[in-house]
């Protein structure tokens, strides 16, 4: 198997104006698994300026009902070849795969229905409280195994986050992108079709 680092391009902003961190992908790699299977991980961590809550301490009316990180429109997902490694100590992390969502107030992912996405919660443990000033504390790896074969340029999908800001005490939001398997160009005809159903749908 063949391992390769990545660089994350990320493109952050925040709720409210001011941009923080909230949850970024500190590190991006692929290990070639054979028979045209290629894995992705995700490193994912908390800035200093943010809380991670855990599910239950209920953030308010328009936020998530609990913090996430969300990774959209995973190209040639193998269904659930997803798996968390490296998680902090003490904490319980939950993964969930769906077909639209998760999705904090005030940022625009591109989410398509026919691409699923992979979010993950805190579900055990207690709240994820970095250091003011001091460093970004890792979470998990977020592995996913995708069909889609090697690296190719281009390749991306947005990733979102939920956290507390430590400074203003408001549920803040951020997005950013990262790089990502790349669609056959097959493939892109078939998400290009199914456009206009996901339009009709977020309207209705």
């Amino acid at each position: 198997m063949r391992k390769t680092g990545l660089f994350a391009v990320l493109a952050v902003a925040a709720s409210g104006g001011v941009a923080h961190g909230a949850l970024l992908i500190s590190g991006v790699s692929t290990t070639d698994l054979g028979g045209g299977l290629t894995q992705w991980s995700y490193t994912v961590a908390v800035q200093p300026d943010s809380n991670m809550r855990v599910v239950g301490t209920n953030p308010p009316a328009g936020a998530l009902a609990n913090d996430a990180f969300t990774l959209f429109d995973f190209v040639g997902y193998v269904p659930g070849s997803a798996s968390l490694t490296g998680t902090l100590a003490g904490s319980t992390f939950t993964l969930s795969e769906q077909p639209i969502g998760l999705t904090p107030a005030l940022v625009t992912p591109t989410d398509s229905v026919l691409l699923p996405n992979l979010s993950v919660s805190l579900t055990g443990g207690a709240n994820v409280v970095p250091t003011t000033g001091g460093a970004a504390v890792t979470l998990f790896t977020l592995n996913l195994t995708s069909t889609a074969g090697g690296i190719v340029p281009g390749g991306i999908s947005h990733f979102t986050g939920q956290t507390l800001n430590k400074v203003t005490t408001f549920t803040q939001s951020n997005i950013g992108l990262v790089q990502a398997p790349i669609p056959e160009p097959g493939s892109l005809a078939l998400v290009a079709a199914g456009l206009p159903l996901l339009a009709r749908r977020r309207r209705a």
